[in-house]
């Protein structure tokens, strides 16, 4: 057994002064206490869960820096597959080991490709990959779901079919593939509301999205849903639900948010690379508001400068300063692993007795207040105690 003793440890309830935390010899947490009398090493600082990286896109690693921001996803996707390639095997290794020195003890990440599959799998990551497919005509839309059928056979590592936007894929694809599972499984995540064209393009037929697939010579009108929002479309197909992770949700409304609460559909907050594409963060007080299951993830190497998840929570820190910052260690930990299966009783994601999701040292400074200090800004060094075990 292995006593460790921190001014403060994160617990499911929030933070723990002076806690302690048992692990047995295999590293599993067998119990989170206040200070006893017993012997224990005492590290100091702040004593977190393994964090979650809820979205991202290893098979872009190679890209780091390389594709301009701040005119709008579809110039900026535009920009992406111009300078696109297979992807770099060095380059996806050296992204998942930058992650999980930052912390990341599990990682949800989007593929069309399978490439990062056995990648994840040799680095002892938890997480599911998300074999994500495009298609609009039926031909293609048949093509694309026998592609990823074929990847999701790809043994050691947890793997979902899912559909990239609404502005890539047709109406019935999304309802076919987004629909709720027959067994709980991993959430599916799906790129939403990342730009206000999406709107655009379901709603008038119009915008840059409507400009870029014309010029591809997609057959799109009558295949493309047709509604007032991504959210409304997603709604009209009965796709919503606690099987579903949105991701970016940048231009989402009121009543969109309405629909996601009522639904349990969780939201993934990339907000550096919302501010490096767009410019823009989403509704983020709104979200609070209604208790939509929040998580965050750092997107690709083409648009965040590293894949520190810890980071991203202080760029929302700092931009809502009036929401508890319990909000985003929650959302870094708990509401991460609560998309990564049907496990969701502290095991994944939180300090408790049974959790295996490894124990991270952060080495704050003295501090009455851990999650204001914590997402400062500051990059404050970290260490694994315990790592993460393997289900």
């Amino acid at each position: 057994m292995r006593r460790i003793r921190a001014d403060w440890v994160w617990t499911p309830d929030g933070p723990l002064a002076g806690g302690e935390v048992v692990l047995d010899y295999d590293g599993r947490v067998t119990a989170v206490a206040a200070r006893s009398g017993h012997e224990a090493e005492e590290v100091g600082g702040l004593l977190l869960p393994g964090l979650v990286n809820a979205h991202c896109h290893l098979e872009l690693s190679d890209l780091r820096g390389k594709v301009p921001g701040g005119s709008g996803l579809s110039s900026w996707a535009q920009a992406l597959v111009s300078r696109r390639r297979a992807p770099d095997a060095e380059a996806m290794r050296g992204a998942i080991t930058e992650a999980r020195d930052a912390g990341t003890a599990a990682l949800v990440d989007v593929t069309n490709s399978g490439a990062p599959i056995p990648l994840m799998a040799d680095a002892d990551l938890r997480g599911s990959a998300q074999v994500e497919i495009l298609g609009i005509e039926p031909d293609r839309c048949e093509s694309a779901r026998s592609g990823a059928a074929r990847l999701l056979l790809a043994p050691g590592f947890p793997a979902v079919e899912t559909c990239h936007a609404v502005v890539s894929c047709a109406a019935d694809l999304l309802a076919s593939v987004l629909a709720p599972p027959p067994e709980p499984g991993p959430a599916r995540t799906f790129h939403c509301d990342e730009d206000a064209a999406d709107t655009l393009l379901l709603r008038d037929r119009s915008g840059p999205w409507a400009d870029f697939l014309d010029r591809l010579g997609r057959d799109w009108r009558d295949r493309i849903g047709h509604a007032d929002s991504p959210v409304a479309l997603l709604d009209a197909l009965d796709v919503l639900g606690p099987h579903l992770a949105l991701v970016h949700c940048v231009h989402t409304g009121p009543a969109e948010l309405d629909r996601l609460a009522a639904t349990d559909t969780a939201v993934v907050l990339c907000p550096r690379s919302n501010l490096h594409i767009g410019g823009a963060l989403p509704d983020v007080p709104g979200m609070v508001a209604r208790g939509l299951r929040l998580a965050i993830g750092t997107d690709s190497l083409a648009s965040c400068p590293d894949l520190d998840v810890l980071a991203d929570a202080a760029v929302l820190a700092a931009a809502f300063p009036d929401i508890d910052p319990g909000v985003w260690i929650a959302a870094l930990t708990t509401g991460g692993a609560s998309l990564l299966g049907p496990v969701r009783d502290g095991r994944v994601g939180g300090l408790c007795p049974g959790a295996e999701h490894g124990l991270l040292h952060v080495a704050l400074p003295a501090t009455t207040d851990p999650g204001r200090t914590l997402l400062d800004g500051t990059r404050w060094a970290r260490r694994w105690l315990s790592c993460p075990l393997l289900p």
